[in-house]
């Protein structure tokens, strides 16, 4: 076998990398970043809502997020989470929240009349404290197909104390075949999730329900729409109050 050189022969590998880093709590104003490996460093560290920490990395950072592990120290029944990690921006979005969590469910009584029978947007939950909606499922008691083109979308919007004029999508379903599609009698139905900030409620904003028909539409059984909450919160100042976070990434690497 003839020789070749070492440069001709390419292995293509993948090896992990980790970041370990804390943020102190500096209660609702902006927090500070502890860095705990400088060749890694966190770039920025910016709040977008009660409980809320967007987390900038370096650009140097690479790849697939495959894990993640976020601490609360120094605070007794809170906690926090990797809620997204956008790749191209280099962003990570932290929620902190009390570990308890509550449950608000809209009940559908009846089948619609007809395929094309829609329902106009009524109000289904008023916040009383700030939450964050974590969770949407809708429960039928019969199944429903998807279809290219006849359908049902459920949609919730939260609508602001600030202008309730001005609705924002906080979560949805779309029957359409290559959307959320078909659902299975009994079985939740699991909801779209808009974005933090649309989920995240001030005390006096309000959840809308609205059930709308696409071409000829299609039945929507009676059944049960339940939503999660968690309370979106924020870590008081302290001394000893931390987020500890922990990441693990994916990296392709050719040797």
């Amino acid at each position: 076998m003839a020789n070749r050189a070492l440069n001709d022969l390419h292995t293509v590998g993948r090896k992990k990398v980790h970041l370990a880093f804390s943020i102190k709590a500096n209660g609702t104003s902006s927090p500070t970043t502890i860095e705990q490996d400088a060749s890694k460093p966190v770039a920025a560290v910016v709040r977008s809502g009660v409980g809320v920490l967007g987390v900038g990395l370096a650009d140097s950072w690479p790849a697939t997020l495959l894990h993640s592990h976020c601490q609360v120290r120094g605070v007794a029944g809170k906690r926090a989470y990797v809620l997204s990690w956008t790749q191209s921006t280099k962003t990570l979005v932290i929620v902190t929240e009390a570990v308890q969590s509550g449950i608000v469910e809209w009940f559908k009584d009846e089948d619609d009349a007809a395929a094309s029978t829609a329902t106009a947007e009524r109000t289904i939950y008023r916040a009383k404290n700030d939450v964050a909606l974590t969770a949407a499922r809708y429960t039928p008691n019969a199944a429903v197909a998807a279809d290219a083109s006849n359908t049902v979308q459920i949609t919730i919007d939260k609508r602001p104390v600030a202008g309730y004029g001005t609705p924002v999508l906080a979560a949805d379903y779309d029957s359409t075949t290559g959307q959320n599609g078909a659902m299975t009698a009994f079985t939740p139905a699991a909801f779209d999730m808009g974005s933090v900030a649309n989920r995240t409620l001030v005390s006096g904003d309000t959840l809308t329900v609205e059930i709308a028909k696409s071409g000829t539409g299609v039945i929507l059984p009676a059944g049960v729409l339940d939503l999660d909450f968690s309370e979106a919160s924020d870590i008081a100042a302290g001394a000893n109050n931390y987020i500890d976070v922990s990441l693990t990434f994916d990296e392709a690497t050719q040797i």
